[in-house]
């Protein structure tokens, strides 16, 4: 995460202040409707299902993609946490949310945009990737197309990922994190703290479905996406119940040295998290309505900013949940070292908005983040997209515990949510009661918005030693009939 130039990272998000305020969070439900927000965005928060909850970030590449940490990047106060380790037993965070829900149907979790798992190799033979943890970024250069190329985001911490064919820089938007390598420190082991997700949130702060309870280092008490960390992590929107009212925000100035930052290939793409609906055009071209919102770049000499430049975010679906919206580094004017948030809207109910700081994650692949080793859940559709991954086993009829799990793009997830569910006797029946999710912020390298799919940590509720198997061996004739099934 960058840090101010000036004051804190409490009140880093308000120079100029109108109608914005820390629990300023609306109902994350998505929206109905085919095509747009009617499944969980890719890199959503936490959603309401669990491991099944909505599809994430990570680009699906067989094997690739970076995925990279939110925290920070060198210039804005060190780099993001590096992606590594593969994910540790620890529960998800308090906070409803992929990652703090059981792994189950698809969530409303957030954002779709930069942050999916890729779910193959994208169009024009660039491959998804995904996969962030703390671990260190993918190959420099842009990632090569292939069965690895995904990128997944990483957590707060810092991890994201980005595809290539077995590598290539990852870049996934994290958050602060303090946990364990490759997920944000949520409120609870380093899961992230229920971050709403397209169906996750509730109007407030409040300890509900779109609160923790617990206030933030701004008094936010809204749970968080992408295991951002509260503690760290500001929060201000323009929510708010009575008489509608214009608002504005305008954020300090972030240190963020562009020359720095372009001399290590993971940094590949600054991270906004957002929710909310804000001003674009939707993937077919037609606007959308909503708050106005624009980066800002400077440059600081002596205490004094002069701006370089703008850019407007790319939508990336999802709305109004919880998303990460990625500014590639080569839109960037030469010579900033300072970046900062404008937002205003006109007095519209529906139109609010909610952000923290930005951050510039490190990217890594997704091989590197979930490895060759590791038994994966990866959903019917993406299968054969990551040949380098190893698919849970199944042994005398007990299935082993996949601790990752590969979901294609948000309107293919849902099809998977429900004949892999319960209802179809698939794995997400007992997942969704044995293990809990957290969606890891993932991208599609150089394709940055693309919905790939999405790339979840599943953690055990409760450890518990491998069952002990006994197996006996009886020989019959082959036109003996088996006796009835036992149900008692």
């Amino acid at each position: 995460m960058l840090t101010p130039y000036t004051g804190t990272i409490a009140d880093s998000l308000a120079a100029e202040n109108t109608g914005f305020t820390p629990n300023g969070v609306g109902s994350l439900a998505p929206d109905p409707g085919p095509g747009q927000s009617s499944a969980p965005p890719s890199g959503s928060g936490p959603g309401g299902g669990g491991p099944g909850s909505g599809p994430g970030s990570a680009p699906s590449g067989p094997n690739g993609g970076a995925a990279g940490s939110p925290q920070g990047g060198p210039s804005g106060g060190g780099p993001g946490a590096p992606i590594g380790s593969p994910p540790s037993g620890s529960a998800g965070g308090p906070g409803a949310g992929q990652s703090g829900a059981a792994p189950g149907g698809p969530t409303g979790a957030a954002p779709s945009g930069p942050n999916g798992a890729a779910t193959g190799p994208a169009p024009g033979g660039s491959a998804p990737g995904a996969g962030a943890g703390p671990s260190s970024g993918g190959p420099s250069g842009s990632a090569p197309a292939g069965p690895n190329s995904a990128i997944p985001g990483g957590q707060p911490s810092g991890n994201e990922v980005p595809r290539g064919t077995n590598g290539g820089p990852a870049g996934a938007p994290g958050g602060p994190s303090d946990g364990m390598p490759g997920a944000a420190a949520g409120p609870g082991n380093g899961a992230p703290a229920g971050a709403a997700g397209p169906g996750n949130g509730a109007p407030t702060g409040a300890a509900g479905p779109n609160g923790t309870g617990v206030a933030g280092v701004n008094g936010s008490t809204v749970a968080l996406p992408f295991g951002l960390a509260p503690e760290r992590t500001p929060v201000l929107g323009s929510y708010a119940v009575g008489e509608p009212r214009a608002s504005k925000l305008v954020t300090q100035w972030f240190r963020m040295d562009l020359a720095a930052v372009q001399r290590d290939p993971a940094y590949r793409v600054l991270i906004l998290t957002v929710a909310g609906r804000i001003e674009g055009m939707g993937p077919d071209g037609a606007p959308m309505p909503g708050q106005r919102l624009r980066v800002e770049f400077g440059q600081e000499a002596g205490g004094t900013f002069s701006l370089l430049g703008e850019v407007t975010p790319p939508s990336v679906g999802g709305a109004p949940g919880w998303r990460n919206l990625p500014v590639a580094l080569d839109r960037i004017p030469v010579g900033t070292n300072a970046v900062r948030l404008v937002t205003e809207g006109d007095p519209d109910p529906m139109q609010w908005v909610a952000l923290t700081p930005p951050r510039l994650p490190k990217l890594t692949t997704l091989n590197t983040m979930v490895g060759e080793e590791n038994p994966v859940l990866a959903d019917w559709h993406v299968g054969l997209a990551f040949p380098c991954q190893r698919p849970f086993d199944h042994r005398a009829g007990v299935a082993e515990m996949p601790i990752w799990r590969i979901l294609p793009d948000k309107l293919n997830a849902q099809v998977s949510e429900t004949w892999q569910g319960d209802t179809g006797g698939g794995p997400l029946g007992w997942t969704g009661m044995l293990m809990r999710s957290q969606t890891i912020p993932s991208y599609l390298a150089d394709d940055w918005t693309r919905d790939w799919g999405e790339l979840q940590r599943l953690t055990r509720l409760i450890t518990a030693p491998p069952a002990e198997i006994t197996i006996d061996t009886e020989p019959t004739w082959g036109w003996s009939t088996a006796a009835p099934i036992r149900t008692n």
